[in-house]
């Protein structure tokens, strides 16, 4: 045999027995496919959630912010020529950047997006990026930090998606409810759940009236959208409960956030309306005290001066049962209704004075604003209220920037009653050399006391 005939018949079968394996491989598999497993042929349905997600999906923004934070450091040796000179000016200043993210969501084309007011609170940059993935610089609108909503705004460039909102009144226990946001940094998450509660008073404010869910939320969804099962934003995802992902999630019913962002974007601020009353709530001391059979109203404690109490003849120890008609059972709903009536709008209050029953009506008035005032002496805007002095405003560089907030309203320090900007100025001089100072301040309705010493890294009185 010649060589080249057997060197074709070597190769011919090597080539056989290549062919040969692989056919026996992919007949292996084919066996194996159908032995242990059948495959489905039918088509698949998608849920509901699904078509809601792509539908309100491209509107849903991620919203990160950056904020740099400007102190005076602690150090030994200013420190020292501070106790025998006094305050050195080239004391140096240390910073840091501090980041958050958050969610909001599209309302026009326009470019205007709604999310939380501590979202976006005190942020030097502030930062879009769409479902596409395009990036915006965005602009604060304003601010409404006692409900916690703020605008934003993004310069259009296209034809922005934008939500559906709907009616937060219709919606009810069991009802499905369906978030969006971006927990973590995870972008644009959808979770599900059911209406858990509504009308939830969590001590957040004065005007809480929080949709209560059992749709995962976690950081990062503040801000977005909670939809109904039409896809329509029901509420604004706010704040959790007993930490992460633990079903006890609220939003701010959208229905009492409309009328804040119109506002917010036509006058850069929110009127509320008064009545011109302090009152508290009716517990059992307050019973035992006035000898009352009352599980619910208000007890009127102080009526200020030329008010629409004092027009209507509400006096002091009178009860507010009823306002408009429904029994008042708690604060936060009189103050709600109180102050987001419609300007010059009257309400019918029902009155119990010494057991008898009498009908009132008040015409309500908007919330007197009083001009701030620049104060040299920690950075700080302020203004007066009827309750104290209002932080407007604080300068990055003021020692109390960490530990005051802008809207706090002082009413003391070291338990002197502070009554007005000047009252403040008085005594901050006084207490300029104490190493330790209280102040009393009303936050988010809640009385509190914040303790700053000049000794403390970050806090030194200049």
């Amino acid at each position: 045999m010649k060589r080249t005939t057997r060197v074709q018949i070597i190769i011919f079968g090597v080539i056989a027995m290549t062919l040969g394996y692989f056919i026996a491989i992919v007949g292996d598999n084919n066996l194996a496919a159908e032995d242990y497993f059948r495959e489905s042929d039918k088509s698949l349905e998608h849920s509901q959630f699904n078509k809601i997600f792509r539908e309100v999906m491209p509107a849903v923004v991620n919203i990160s912010t950056e904020r740099v934070v400007k102190y005076r450091m602690n150090d030994p040796f200013f420190d020292f020529f501070r106790d025998f000179f006094g305050e050195q000016p080239n004391r140096p200043y240390r910073e840091d950047k501090s980041t958050s993210i958050g969610s909001g969501f599209i309302i026009s084309k326009e470019g205007y997006i709604v999310t939380n007011s501590h979202v976006v609170a005190r942020a030097d940059s502030i930062i879009v990026r769409l479902s596409d993935g395009e990036k915006y610089d965005a602009d604060l609108v304003a601010s409404d930090p006692e409900t916690d909503v703020a605008v934003i705004k993004i310069k259009p460039n296209k034809d922005f998606p934008t939500v559906i909102l709907g009616d937060s009144d219709k919606i009810d226990v069991g009802d499905w409810a369906i978030a969006i946001g971006n927990p973590f940094g995870l972008d644009r998450t959808l979770t599900v759940g059911v209406v858990s509660a509504k009308s939830r008073e969590m001590g957040a404010g004065r005007f809480d009236n929080f949709i209560q869910t059992d749709a995962a939320i976690n950081p990062g969804n503040s801000g977005g959208p909670l939809l109904n099962i039409n896809g329509e934003v029901v509420g604004i995802n706010t704040m959790i409960l007993g930490g992460q992902a633990q079903n006890l999630g609220f939003a701010i019913p959208i229905n009492m956030a409309k009328d804040i962002i119109i506002q917010l974007i036509e006058n850069k601020s929110v009127q509320r309306q008064q009545l011109g009353v302090t009152v508290q709530e009716i517990n059992e001391q307050v019973k035992k005290d006035l000898d009352l059979d009352l599980d619910y109203g208000l007890l009127v404690v102080k009526v200020e001066e030329k008010s629409p109490a004092v027009k209507a003849g509400i006096k002091v120890n009178d009860i507010i049962t009823h306002l408009n008609g429904e029994k008042v059972e708690t604060f936060n709903m009189f103050a709600r209704v109180i102050a987001f009536a419609k300007p010059g709008e009257e309400v019918t209050l029902r009155l119990l004075r010494d057991g008898k029953k009498r009908d009132v009506r008040a015409k309500l008035e908007a919330q007197k604003i009083v001009d701030a005032k620049e104060t040299s002496h920690l950075g700080m805007t302020l203004a007066n209220t009827d309750e104290g002095v209002k932080i407007v405003e604080i300068e990055r560089t003021s020692p109390v920037y960490r530990a005051l907030s802008a809207d706090d309203i002082i009413v003391a320090v070291n338990r002197q009653p502070v009554k007005s900007v000047k009252d403040f100025e008085k005594l901050m001089d006084s207490f300029k050399e104490r190493n330790r100072i209280y102040f009393t301040i009303i936050r988010d309705g809640q009385t509190q006391t914040i303790i700053i010493t000049t000794r403390n890294p970050g806090f030194t009185f200049p």
